[in-house]
């Protein structure tokens, strides 16, 4: 009878490591109860006497039903790798158990010992597929390379043929055993050396992504820089001819406060020419010319030149580019934005400010991070909900463990809705 109560506590944690694996809500159905049913009779009902034969069985109904349960997906292999994942988890539980239990002098021949064994590995199992980085391995692997999820199988395939070996009772040289031993922990070292290498490479892939994306934006950043350049030469020669076509002093002078208002609104973006993040400086500026076109002026305010953050420079981008879309959208023909860019050791501050027509307390800006608020004060006419920006900046934020501070200031008989980023 306590074989029974084993295989059924084996089966809860069995499932429930496998579910939190594929992203399942811990919701069970008639599958899982006829497998719960047949695992927990079946392999209850083999003799302690025959414990590789209870193996393997028990991990061929478990294959079974990780099968079944995951057959609505389109890659019929994948269940290969959840069946592999969840029962190394397992494995890696119950040896530090052991381990841990051995210490204590707790009798590993009780007949109690089974159910103690399984009651912490159902709470450790509860508790490790809280982290995200174990919750998550499975995505990740599936993402990952032919070569890895074929080393991964092949890594859990020997280390459960040695658990077969040890509990048919194969006698092994304590030599041979070492070895196995020792190749089985440079298999899982490979594994997650390979896993981590996979990430950095996708991420780099990612960050090169948005790079290609911004193409057009450098493009255009370069060819106003060259258009800048070729006006400020004609402008120069025009300012050469200005003696020679007026005649009086009145004329003159007036010809050249002309000219030279007309050409002081380009000194808006000079600041951002200086800073060492072309990426950044691009997609700001792509911004600038979008406002431009809506008579809306940006002045923009750097520190310094050499700038550095701890996050990425395309996270960078994204986040300051939410907060000036944001002021852009609700701001109106003639309005300026104030874009403040600065270093601090280690910190760089990212403030963007835009003009509000009242006073907004600190609760109703707390709002706009939520799903269902904004910060805009324009409606569209699409009907889709906007403001998920700022929604997706504190999260981003919170990640990455920076800060973000927003108020409402008056100055100058005048109320500023200010953003600032810490990163």
């Amino acid at each position: 009878m306590i074989n029974y109560v084993y295989c059924g506590m084996e089966y809860i944690f069995v499932s429930y490591i496998s579910k939190k694996l594929s992203e399942e809500k811990i919701k069970y159905n008639i599958i899982d109860l006829i497998a719960f049913l047949i695992i927990s009779i079946t392999i209850g009902s083999i003799p302690t006497s025959h414990p590789a034969l209870s193996t393997l069985l028990n991990h061929f109904l478990y294959l079974a039903y990780i099968f079944i349960s995951r057959r609505k997906e389109k890659n019929k292999t994948n269940f290969i790798i959840l069946f592999g994942l969840t029962f190394g988890i397992i494995a890696v539980l119950q040896i530090i158990i052991v381990i841990s239990l051995n210490i204590l002098n707790v009798n590993m021949f009780s007949k109690y010992f089974g159910f103690i064994g399984n009651s912490i590995t159902i709470l450790m199992s509860v508790l490790i597929m809280k982290i995200p980085i174990v919750r998550s391995l499975y995505s990740i692997i599936l993402k990952s390379s032919l070569y890895l999820k074929i080393l991964f199988v092949n890594s859990y395939f020997l280390m459960y043929t040695f658990i077969v070996v040890g509990k048919a009772g194969i006698s092994m040289s304590s030599y041979n055993m070492s070895i196995l031993g020792i190749i089985i922990a440079l298999l899982l070292f490979f594994d997650m050396t390979f896993v981590h290498y996979e990430q950095r490479i996708k991420f780099k892939e990612k960050e090169l992504s948005t790079y290609q994306k911004n193409f057009e934006i450098y493009k255009s950043l370069l060819y106003d820089i060259r258009s800048s350049q070729h006006e400020y030469y004609n402008r120069i020669q025009s300012l050469m001819h200005l003696a020679d076509t007026c005649n009086t002093y009145e004329e003159l002078s007036g010809a050249i406060r002309k000219y030279t208002k007309n050409y002081s609104t380009p000194n808006n973006i000079y600041p951002l020419l200086k800073i060492n993040m072309p990426l950044f400086a691009a997609s700001l500026y792509n911004l600038y010319l979008h406002a431009s076109s809506n008579d809306i002026n940006i002045r923009f305010s750097v520190s310094q030149q050499e700038l550095s953050s701890k996050i990425p420079e395309v996270l960078l981008a994204d986040l300051s580019c939410i907060l000036l879309q944001n002021a852009i959208e609700a701001s109106s023909s003639g309005d300026t934005i104030h874009v403040f860019i600065r270093q601090r050791n280690t910190d760089l501050t990212v403030e963007v400010r835009n003009q509000v027509d009242d006073y907004l307390s600190p609760e109703t800006i707390s709002s706009f991070f939520s799903k269902k608020k904004s910060s805009k004060t324009s409606v569209k006419e699409d009907g889709i909900p906007h403001g998920l920006g700022l929604y997706y900046l504190h999260n981003e934020i919170l990640k990455n463990h920076c800060q973000v501070f927003a108020d409402c200031i008056p100055f100058d008989d005048k109320f500023w809705l200010s953003f600032q980023i810490v990163v």
